[in-house]
Order: C-alpha cells, then sequence, then structure tokens
C-alpha cells in the first residue's frame, strides 16, 4: 500500500505520506473497534469445546459427544481445522488471545478485497472509502467462530483470481495450484467453501461472457476442478457432500434460526443499499456491452440472491462488489483524473472519520464476556451451588454451557442436528393451549428425564390471538419446578424433588417467577409487597448491576412506595 500511494503520487510526496499516516490511523482504529467488543458469540464456545475434545482425544469427532439427547449418534463435524486452531489460541491466550484473533483474521480479510479492488484498478485515496466499505458490508458478521476463517479464504480467493485476470503472467499460469492450496485447508476448516466454489463459477461463466483471454479462462477451468477435487478431502471423506445437501434442503424449507431467515431492509440496510446501487451499475454497463459488468453479473447477482434469502449470506455481496468498484474507480481516473481524484479524496476522509469515529465513541468492554447474549451468571449458579443432573438449556445457550462446564452434558446447541427439539419446541408453543391440556410441555422434558433447566428470557412464538406465554412458564409451571436464579437474559430451574429441597428451601423465588415479573412491570402487584421487595433485595446481592431488577424495583416503587 505505501508503494501504492508513493507511485500515485510522486510529484506531491507529502499527500503520499498523509495517505499512509491516515492507512495506520484507520488500521489502529478497526482493530480497536473489534478489540474493545465483548465476545458474544454463543457459537464460538463449542467450537472451543470441540477442539478441547479433540486436543484432549488426539482424533477428530466422528461422533456428538456434548448432549445426552443424541450422545453418541454419527457426527459429520465441517470445522475442525479452525476448531483446533480456535482451541489452540485459547491455550495460549485465553479469551484475550480469542478476541486478538478476531481482530486480526478480520483485519487481513478487508486487506486482501481492498488489495482484490486495488489489483482491479482503485488507486490512491480511493483504498480508504473502498476498504471502509468493505468494513461496513463484512461487520455483521465478523464475529470470532470458523466462518472468519472463511472470509480470509474467500478474500484470498477473489485477490488471487482478480490477479491472474488482470495479466499476471505469473498467478495465472499457478492460479490452478494457488487455488488448491486455498481449497485444501478450507474445506476442513468451514463450509463457506461453497460460496469459493460459485465465486469461481461465476468468475469462470463472466469471463467468457466479457471476452477475456483464453489462456486466463483455461486456468479457471482447471482451477475449478482441483477446487471440486479438495471438496471430498476431510476426515468424512465424501459424505460431507450429502450433509451439505440436507443443510441447504433445510434452508430451503426455512430453518427456525433468526440468521436463516429471509432478509428484510431493516435487518441489514447497507446490504440493501449495495446491492441497488451496485447492481444499479451492473445492469447499466451490461446495457452498454461494459465487459467489467459482464465479469462481474453473475457472481453478483447469485450472491445478491443468497443474501435477500438468509439474513447470515448478506455479507457474501461484498467479495464481486470491491472488485468491481475497483475496476469502475480505475476507469474513472483514467477519463477524469482530477474529478476522481477530488471524489476520492473527500470519501476517503469520510470513510477514515467513520472508522475512528465510530471506535472512540464505542467505550471499551466493560467485561471480557457479554452477560447480554450469554448464561455467564446462570452457569457460575449452576457450578457454584452444585446443580447437577439431567439439563434443559435453550438452544442458543448450550455452546457456552458445554464450555463454561465442561462435567455437564447438555440438551441441544446451535448446530443442524439438533433443529428438531426447535421445531418441536415451536409447534409445542403455537397450540400452547392444547399442550397444555394434553401435558404435552411435561411429556417434553420427561422423555429425556430433565430435571433442572437453564433457558433464556425469549417469549415462545403463539398466534395473534392469543398473548404469547413465556416459554419458561409453559416448560418449567410452579407445582413441579423451583425457580432458583434469574439474571437480564436467563431462568435456572430445577425439579422439585428430593435432592433439590435444600436449595428450593434456600434459594426459590416465588414472588418473581417470569410471568409474575410481567405483572409487576404492567403496573400490578401479584404477591404482597414486602414479599416481593425481599426477593429484589436478594436479587440485587446475586446480580449486581441487574437492569431487569433496576426495572421491577421502580415498578413496585410506584405501585407501593416504601412507607
Amino acid at each position: 500500500m505505501e508503494n501504492s500511494f508513493a507511485r500515485a503520487f510522486r510529484d506531491k510526496p507529502e499527500i503520499g505520506f498523509a495517505l499512509q499516516a491516515l492507512l495506520w490511523v484507520s488500521v489502529a482504529a478497526a482493530a480497536g473497534r473489534l478489540l474493545w467488543s465483548p465476545i458474544a458469540d454463543p457459537d464460538l464456545f463449542w467450537h472451543l469445546a470441540s477442539g478441547r475434545w479433540m486436543f484432549e482425544h488426539h482424533r477428530f469427532l466422528g461422533t456428538e459427544v456434548f448432549s445426552h439427547t443424541l450422545g453418541g449418534a454419527p457426527w459429520l463435524n465441517f470445522e475442525p481445522l479452525a476448531q483446533i486452531l480456535l482451541r489452540a489460541v485459547e491455550r495460549a491466550g485465553g479469551l484475550e488471545g480469542i478476541r486478538f484473533l478476531r481482530a486480526g483474521l478480520s483485519l487481513l480479510a478487508i486487506g486482501l478485497l481492498a488489495a482484490s479492488a486495488r489489483t482491479a484498478g482503485a488507486r490512491g485515496a480511493w483504498a480508504f472509502p473502498l476498504a471502509g466499505l468493505a468494513f461496513l458490508l463484512l461487520g455483521p458478521r465478523l464475529n470470532p467462530r470458523p466462518e472468519l476463517f472463511s472470509w480470509v479464504f474467500f478474500g484470498g480467493l477473489v485477490l488471487v483470481v482478480e490477479a491472474a485476470r488482470r495479466g499476471g503472467a505469473v498467478w495465472e499460469k499457478r492460479l490452478p495450484w494457488i487455488v488448491g492450496i486455498l481449497f485444501l485447508p478450507w474445506v476442513n476448516t468451514h463450509p463457506g467453501y461453497v460460496f469459493g466454489l460459485l465465486h469461481l463459477v461465476a468468475a469462470d461463466v463472466g469471463a467468457r461472457w466479457a471476452g477475456d483471454r483464453p489462456t486466463f479462462i483455461a486456468r479457471l477451468d482447471r482451477a475449478i476442478v482441483v477446487a471440486l477435487a479438495c471438496v471430498p478431502l476431510t476426515p468424512f471423506g465424501p459424505r460431507i457432500v450429502g450433509a451439505m445437501l440436507e443443510i441447504s434442503i433445510a434452508m430451503r424449507h426455512g430453518l427456525p434460526i433468526e440468521e436463516f431467515r429471509p432478509t428484510a431492509p431493516a435487518d441489514a440496510p447497507a446490504f440493501w443499499a449495495a446491492l441497488l446501487i451496485g447492481g444499479g451499475f451492473i445492469a447499466r454497463g451490461v446495457l452498454r456491452g461494459d465487459p467489467e459488468a459482464r465479469r462481474w453479473a453473475a457472481a453478483f447477482v447469485g450472491f445478491g440472491v443468497l443474501g435477500s434469502q438468509a439474513v447470515r449470506g448478506v455479507v457474501l455481496i461484498v467479495f464481486p462488489l470491491m472488485p468491481f468498484l475497483g475496476a469502475q474507480t480505475g476507469v474513472w481516473a483514467r477519463a477524469k483524473p482530477a474529478a476522481a481524484r477530488r471524489t476520492g479524496g473527500v470519501l476517503a476522509f469520510l470513510a477514515v472519520a467513520g472508522i475512528v469515529g465510530t471506535a472512540l465513541l464505542r467505550p471499551p468492554a466493560a467485561t471480557l464476556l457479554s452477560k447480554r447474549i450469554l448464561p455467564v451468571g446462570a452457569c457460575r449458579f449452576v457450578r457454584d451451588f452444585g446443580v447437577d443432573g439431567t439439563l434443559y438449556n435453550s438452544y442458543g445457550f448450550g455452546g457456552y454451557i458445554e464450555w463454561a462446564l465442561p462435567d455437564r452434558k447438555v440438551f441441544q446447541y446451535g448446530s443442524t442436528p439438533f433443529l428438531r427439539f426447535l421445531e418441536e419446541e415451536a409447534d409445542l408453543s403455537l397450540f400452547w393451549p392444547d399442550s397444555d391440556r394434553r401435558g404435552r410441555w411435561a411429556d417434553y422434558l420427561d422423555r429425556y428425564g430433565v430435571d433442572y433447566g437453564i433457558v433464556d428470557d425469549r417469549p415462545a412464538p403463539a398466534p395473534e390471538s392469543f398473548h404469547p406465554p413465556l416459554m419458561s412458564e409453559r416448560l418449567f409451571p410452579e407445582d413441579r419446578w423451583a425457580l432458583v436464579y434469574w439474571d437480564d437474559i436467563s431462568w435456572v430451574f430445577v425439579k422439585r424433588i428430593p435432592k433439590f429441597e435444600p436449595l428450593i428451601r434456600a434459594r426459590e423465588y416465588r414472588a418473581l417467577r417470569p410471568a409474575r415479573q410481567g405483572i409487576i412491570a404492567a403496573g400490578t402487584l401479584p404477591a404482597p409487597a414486602a414479599a416481593i421487595r425481599a426477593e429484589l433485595e436478594r436479587h440485587a446481592r446475586e446480580v449486581p448491576f441487574s437492569g431487569k431488577g433496576a426495572f421491577l424495583e421502580e415498578a413496585l416503587q410506584a405501585r407501593s412506595p416504601r412507607s
């Protein structure tokens, strides 16, 4: 990048020096923004637990070992290499090491995308707005989980193909070998390699439509064959292809997970803006016979459709968009150098100001782990008070529980085989009056011998004609279950059986059951004010800085002020 700035401003070296300084300021600000964020990805922890298991047993995971519901079932692990690497970083540097890894891989992926834009034609100050755009579009999926490795591999793939396309004889000659070197670890790191395959196919279609060099097209054809040959080279061989097809079919029929639902404009406004604006430029270029637009039309449309169909796919649009925009800015700079330089300078200033400003405005994380998403307090309570038995946990909590309580077996966690439980719970919730009458909620837990639970605070889905019940009250009615801990996101219930009687006598919350908290918030007291106040005071000692507790205290004060 330094050489690029120096070449672009040979006549004014002070401008090149200023751009280099801005580059490092932007990198530092972006890294700070990533490092200051707490770890809030539940899926990270079951990957860490998987890596820990493989470290301890010196073999790949071939069966499910973390749950008591599917334990021993055949298990196709798509991400063994990423899990081993994540575990190695955790062993070396703890969770702080994971945060640094996240920042490093994120910046590497963005840097590779910016390099692909530069290879396509972007020069000088245009590096900043394009890198800022990559940061904005990739941001929703820069999570410390195996998919982060996919963004690095994908960025490298786009850069390599673009370098070969733009006349780099060495890159073109070695393109199939480099693609093989990328895909061999990629297929063992994250299933995002499928998007890399789609990109290669789309690039091949675009190269033929745009009339690119026959030698480049021939090398690209070979690269596709090499990439396909790498797909079955995993610990599970060709079976992984069938598993990928099953997941694709499940996605097509709608998985009951938020990030697999269709993308609304409010979910990802940056994606929709990029899709509409970039799509407009590509459509205009295609109509005018522009080879550059033809090169990227297939990839842009394909990844745009994938992003609109699933929230987690919105970031894919950035991979064809970056080299396309890089080429467009290069054409503009050659046609109107003064206007392109001025526009690039203004956008560079705005991009740097935005990155630095958001980094400075975001305060450092108060804690390493996000207690707004992860059941940190609930797991600590279960461990400290020796709550043991057969666990039920919410789908999003399972990964963290595996990691925080390695001696426990969970009920479910964020992996595809456990979707059957989400589907059954959705059916029970949608028809909850009938489910209550038939005792199907109790049957659901009794089937697996559950005697304690760590659950989230989300209302269960229900028809609009009914008041949505809390899932926790349906699964854990008061006559069979006692609430012994709660915080802003989680509840801990234990069954009313002899082994938990001492804990229930000492720790049960009677006045602050989940449904009763809702009643208090609505302005009614479901129990004597003194009993509610005593439990709130105990909760304040157990869970300092509880937002829910403070809100309930205010509601109680308004309804029944202290004498």
